[in-house]
């Protein structure tokens, strides 16, 4: 997405619009361009009309934005329409659960692959585990137990929401400390630096899905693991990105084993002009197709 594209003019954006919120107030300031603002808003806008026209009622996310915008509710049953969606918050709400499902996707499986390539006792573990699946379901993928554990430690070491901003509803002291965190401000929590916390992990750029394992070598502690955030207000795409980020991956196992090239950069060097982890120069991988007994 070009969201997310690693140029100067794009973080600038990103920095702008989470670490100095009261000058992009007034500044005339877009954190998407205005091109990807208006192809999101005519999409949405396009599919509500199109199911509004033909009576077109589905089981999925754009229902319930659309029951919003007109019951104010995510059920059928009309509520008393004190909190309803406009058309631009649908298009917003879409817009986030694209890109929490696709652009994060796509990274996560990338990193997953690159450190599976580098850790080839990993890679045939998993292998091991997919090739025992006769026929595949969402319930047969779910019941990947390594699988699991390789993207739990993939979004550990390259969380791909970096860090997650939370505004305090009440004043707060922190522990052991004289500082109040007042009502109202916002709190920028960095995912990137709990994750890569030796006292939370050990040995953290270690590649390691056993600390997630039945039998962990450590217990992880509450709220020092935010891959999708917590609490009421976590990633609205979690589920939907996961089981992508399982299938894809489940998939290439099945049919590749992945291995470094002679272009792979080892260790990985982060692009410094991205909000995610992107690699600077690209994740080169040589994938040799599976013989099948």
């Amino acid at each position: 997405l070009r969201f997310n594209s690693p140029t100067l003019e794009q973080f600038l954006r990103s920095f702008l619009a989470f670490n100095l919120k009261e000058i992009v107030d007034y500044i005339p300031f877009r954190i998407t361009p205005k091109d990807v603002s208006k192809f999101f808003l005519q999409l949405f806008q396009d599919a509500v009309a199109y199911r509004e026209k033909n009576n077109v009622v589905r089981n999925d996310f754009l229902q319930m934005l659309i029951n919003l915008k007109n019951k104010g509710s995510v059920e059928e049953a009309t509520v008393d329409g004190s909190f309803t969606l406009t058309m631009d918050q649908i298009s917003a709400q879409g817009f986030v659960f694209i890109l929490g499902g696709f652009d994060t996707t796509a990274l996560s499986q990338t990193w997953a692959l690159y450190e599976l390539a580098l850790n080839p006792d990993i890679q045939r573990k998993l292998q091991e585990e997919v090739d025992s699946v006769d026929q595949w379901s969402y319930e047969n993928i779910l019941g990947l137990e390594y699988l699991d554990m390789v993207l739990k430690e993939t979004l550990r070491k390259y969380p791909t929401v970096p860090f997650i901003i939370r505004r305090c509803d009440e004043n707060y002291k922190v522990p052991g400390s004289d500082i109040i965190i007042e009502k109202g401000s916002d709190i920028s929590v960095s995912v990137y630096g709990l994750h890569r916390d030796p006292e939370l992990f050990p040995e953290p750029e270690k590649f390691d899905p056993e600390r997630f394992g039945p039998n962990p070598p450590y217990e992880i502690k509450p709220f020092s693991y935010l891959p999708f955030g917590e609490g009421p207000r976590f990633c609205i795409g979690m589920r939907f990105a996961k089981m992508q980020a399982k299938v894809g991956v489940a998939m290439l196992m099945k049919h590749y084993t992945v291995e470094p090239t002679e272009k792979t950069t080892i260790p990985m060097v982060l692009h410094p002009m991205t909000i995610q982890p992107t690699a600077k120069d690209g994740v080169w991988l040589r994938f040799t197709r599976r013989s099948r007994l």
